[in-house]
C-alpha cells in the first residue's frame, strides 16, 4: 500500500521515492563495529551462531522440503552490501522524478543446511536437532534482484553465505568476548 502511494505523491506532488525490498539481511560490519544485537533474538544467523558458541542444540525446521537438500532455502543478503544499495537509491531518485521499488537479495541463496555448514566451519561442530517442516514455510524464497542489478547498477559483493555467517559471527566473538574466553 505504501508503494502505490509513493507512486502517487510522485505523480500530485512530483516527489521521488525509492522503495528498498530487503530478503534476509544479515551479517556484520567487517570492523564489528555493529551487528545484530536483539534482546529478543528470531533471525537464524545469530540463534545459529549462540547456539553453536553456547553448546546449546540448535533447532531446524524441516528436512522434507522440495529443495536440494530438504532444507528451506533463503536469500541471505549481508548488511553492507544493503549500505550500497541505499546509496545507489538515493543517488537514483535524488536524479530523476522516480517511484520505484527494488528487490534486494544476494543472487546466491542459501539452503538452511548450508547455512548450518557455514555456521559450524566458523564456530566448530554444533548440535542440530530437524524438527518438522512448519506449515506455510516456503521452500524456496529467494530475490530476482535484476530490476536492482539494471536500473541502480548494484550487485552484491558481500553476500556470500560465507561472508555472512563470518562477519556475524566476528561481531559475536567481539560482543561475547568475556563469556567465550
Amino acid at each position: 500500500m505504501i508503494e502505490m502511494l509513493c507512486k502517487d505523491y510522485m505523480t500530485a506532488y512530483g516527489l521521488s521515492s525509492v522503495g528498498l525490498r530487503y530478503f534476509n539481511a544479515a551479517g556484520a560490519d567487517p570492523e564489528s563495529e555493529i551487528g545484530e544485537l536483539r534482546e529478543n533474538e528470531t533471525h537464524i544467523v545469530p540463534l545459529a551462531i549462540n547456539a553453536a558458541r553456547q553448546g546449546k542444540t540448535f533447532k531446524i525446521f524441516g528436512d522434507k522440503y522440495p529443495t536440494e537438500d530438504g532444507t528451506c532455502v533463503r536469500d541471505y543478503v549481508h548488511v553492507m552490501d544493503l549500505a550500497d544499495a541505499h546509496i545507489k537509491a538515493l543517488n537514483y531518485a535524488s536524479e530523476q522524478l522516480t517511484a520505484e521499488v527494488f528487490n534486494l537479495g544476494s543472487g546466491a541463496p542459501a539452503s538452511n543446511k548450508q547455512l548450518l555448514e557455514a555456521v559450524q566451519k566458523h564456530t566448530g561442530k554444533m548440535n542440530i536437532e530437524i524438527w518438522g517442516n512448519r506449515p506455510g514455510d516456503p521452500a524456496y524464497l529467494v530475490a530476482d534482484i535484476d530490476k536492482a542489478q539494471n536500473i541502480l547498477d548494484w550487485k552484491p559483493t558481500q553476500s556470500s553465505i560465507d561472508n555472512v555467517v563470518a562477519t556475524a559471527v566476528k561481531w559475536y566473538n567481539k560482543i561475547h568476548r568475556k563469556e567465550i574466553q
